[in-house]
């Protein structure tokens, strides 16, 4: 789980669906090429918790 600032999770969390957050998180550095590209995203998601700010995700087991 990777912490991030409140204005990092607001810019993610106000795209209209998970890939678009997905997309965003990579776009502004959030996420790896390693990640993003070669296993892909499998699982994504966003939590607040207590003040803070998280986004955590896992990838598919194989890179095309």
């Amino acid at each position: 789980m990777r912490e991030l600032t409140k204005e990092q999770y607001e810019e993610i969390k106000k795209q209209d669906c998970v890939g678009k957050q997905i997309r965003k998180a990579y776009e502004m550095g959030l996420i790896s090429d390693i990640a993003y590209m070669g296993y892909g995203i499998d699982k994504f998601k966003l939590i607040e918790q207590d003040g803070k700010y998280y986004m955590d995700y896992t990838t598919y087991d194989c890179c095309d």
